[in-house]
């Protein structure tokens, strides 16, 4: 009889165990429905480079004047120019600034050379409304002992 009992128990246990689970399970929403739209624009384009860097320098400490040809038509165009001199060797002065759109020649002056070593100028097209540039073309400028103007373009 006790063990009857014993299993009458544990069923009823078990019964009331399996209601109160049921009962205290309850639908829920885990998911959620947003129903804002995000929108964006992108753009790609290529900013055409300058063409055909020349440069020319000859001398005790002349100017060092260098020329390019417009970037081809096409792509997203360009507003400018910018510029950079980079030092490679020596104590030559780093620079930079911009050129106005158009513009084919800029000149190194030749009191900017004097200083030792050599330096890789680098011109881009750069287009202001979307803040691009293009690749750079360069040309390495700099003076020899000193005091000749030195410039070739690779």
């Amino acid at each position: 009889m006790r063990r009857l009992r014993s299993r009458v128990a544990l069923v009823v246990a078990g019964l009331v165990f399996g209601v109160l689970a049921l009962l205290s399970t309850a639908p829920t929403s885990a998911s959620w429905n947003d129903r804002e739209y995000a929108k964006a624009t992108f753009r790609a384009a290529t900013v055409n480079p300058p063409r055909t860097l020349v440069c020319a320098a000859s001398g005790l400490l002349t100017n060092v004047r260098l020329t390019w040809t417009v970037p081809a038509t096409g792509g997203a165009g360009y507003t400018a120019y910018t510029y950079a001199i980079v030092p490679l060797s020596g104590s030559y002065p780093p620079g930079s600034g911009t050129i106005a759109a158009g513009t084919t020649t800029f000149t190194l002056p030749g009191t900017f050379l004097s200083a030792l070593g050599t330096g890789r100028f680098e011109l881009r097209a750069f287009n202001a409304t979307y803040g691009w540039s293009s690749v750079a073309v360069t040309a390495t400028v700099g003076t020899t002992i000193g005091v000749v103007s030195t410039c070739s373009v690779p």
